[in-house]
């Protein structure tokens, strides 16, 4: 489907790479039997949710949790040998614990024949994370960009129809997007792949998918899919300079006529007092720009008016 996230199979299947390289790095490899079996620890189960996911849960009964295990996530052992590992887990409600035994006989795992194998099947894992992750990159480029796409569209929307609201023009076309496709589709190169000064989003949602109680409070759609969007729409309201709560100061202004700038403060520290709207993200919120270089005749005209000191 265009524009939809990776299935969540697949993205266990990275998930699951990417932790097992993390724990091969820790192997010391000259203490590892000359010939055995690799074995590695699955990292999810599939579940039904103990906790409210919502409407998913309607459509799909079992959700993956994720499995904590007391011992490294991968085992190297003599043939034949066997070992118990216990797990618990506390993804979605639940609060389970267990155990499982593995008997290192190459169906449960990868059969090595000396230690030079052993070192490149090892050093196989290693870089299978790295692949992993630029791989698991790669399935979200689809999704980035429509969610990217989607929040340039909205914000533009909004902002175009305050200003229409706000002003005395009565223009009903639609109106441009804010950021043409060029900056669009920068945008999702930095969102996927960062830049030489910051990592990417996507890569820091990976990571906190990563973390052992990531899905304590919520499935993985919900990290990837709302992570995304959230994201972007962050991406957009930066390149235009509005603050992330550009749109709640819109609408509360879009509500009353004729406010002068202290009014607009005092309003919405009174609907929000924890958020201490200031003086400049007002501005910038009600001075975003529009399509073809417009500014918000309301804000050049009313507030500016204002002095600062009345704010205060």
């Amino acid at each position: 489907m265009r524009g939809a996230p990776p299935a969540a199979e697949q993205i266990v299947e990275k998930l699951e790479a990417i932790l097992w390289s993390e724990a091969a790095a820790d192997l010391q490899l000259d203490r590892l039997p000359a010939n055995g079996v690799i074995v590695r620890l699955p990292m999810f189960a599939l579940r039904p949710p103990k906790m409210n996911v919502g409407r998913k849960a309607l459509t799909r009964q079992l959700l993956h949790l994720r499995l904590q295990w007391r011992t490294p996530v991968v085992q190297v052992l003599a043939v034949g040998a066997t070992f118990t590992a216990e797990w618990r887990t506390t993804s979605l409600g639940h609060g389970l614990t267990g155990s499982r035994t593995f008997t290192a006989d190459g169906a449960i795992g990868e059969r090595y024949y000396g230690r030079r194998q052993l070192a490149r099947k090892v050093e196989s894992l290693r870089h299978g994370g790295v692949r992993a992750r630029a791989e698991l990159l790669h399935l979200f480029e689809p999704f980035a960009r429509e969610q990217l796409e989607r929040a340039n569209f909205s914000l533009s929307s909004e902002i175009a129809d305050f200003h229409r609201r706000t002003t005395a023009e009565s223009r009903q076309s639609h109106s441009e997007n804010l950021l043409d496709d060029t900056t669009v589709e920068q945008m999702v190169t930095e969102m996927l792949y960062g830049t030489p000064e910051r990592r990417s989003d996507v890569d820091r949602l990976i990571d906190k998918a990563l973390a052992p109680e990531a899905l304590d409070g919520c499935d993985l759609d919900r990290i990837f899919r709302y992570g995304v969007w959230s994201r972007a729409r962050s991406t957009v309201q930066r390149a235009i300079g509005d603050p992330h709560i550009g749109p709640k100061i819109r609408k509360l202004v879009g509500k009353s006529a004729n406010l002068t700038y202290a009014e607009v403060i005092e309003r919405y520290r009174q609907l929000y007092p924890r958020e201490h709207l200031s003086w400049e993200r007002t501005v910038k919120a009600l001075s975003a720009p529009l399509p073809q270089g417009q500014t918000f005749t309301w804000a050049a005209e009313v507030l500016e008016r204002q002095p600062r000191e009345a704010a205060a």
